[in-house]
């Protein structure tokens, strides 16, 4: 082998061994950089399963939402159910029955020679007419703050109606 053929079989072997360097080199910071495809699908398939969990939530959430809402309407119609039949038993026993018994108790007392009873159906009078000023005082009072409540509301729609017809004065102007 002559010097020359040397030089040139070196100079080929660091040239392939740079070549194969050079692209060994290239190839490993491409491989880095994109994942291999089973990692994608996986992402994938994380992320359908991901929302279809989310998804199933969320519609559990919106029929547990609805559900509890029906629940929460029948609770307060049985609520106002109950309050009429307790006004009307109110009602019943104030104006009905709690007159009677005191109209009772006055044909009692004059019939009565006993004062220890007469005593007793004195201080039954007394708690009976009591109840009935308290109830009679506590519907007056509640007239009283119903009808401030409705000129309130009719102050308030007063004013609304007011102002829509200042407003659409004013468009009609313009």
């Amino acid at each position: 082998m002559t010097a020359s053929t040397y030089h040139q079989q070196q100079h080929q072997n660091r040239f392939s061994t740079q070549s194969q360097t050079y692209a060994s080199l290239l190839q490993t910071p491409t491989q880095r950089q994109q994942p291999p495809p089973k990692k994608d699908q996986n992402h994938i398939y994380l992320e359908n399963i991901l929302t279809s969990f989310s998804n199933k939530i969320e519609h559990r959430l919106q029929q547990f939402e609805e559900r509890l809402i029906s629940q929460v309407i029948e609770i307060e119609k049985k609520v106002d159910n109950i309050k009429n039949v307790a006004n009307e038993l109110e009602t019943i026993i104030f104006e009905t029955i709690l007159p009677a018994i005191k109209a009772i108790q006055e044909c009692s007392f004059v019939n009565t020679r006993s004062t220890s009873i007469r005593e007793d159906l004195i201080k039954y009078k007394n708690e009976v007419s009591t109840l009935l000023t308290k109830r009679n005082n506590n519907h007056i009072d509640q007239i009283i703050t119903k009808s401030s409540d409705k000129q309130t509301k009719n102050s308030t729609k007063t004013t609304t109606t007011t102002r829509q017809t200042s407003t659409t004065n004013s468009n009609d102007s313009e």
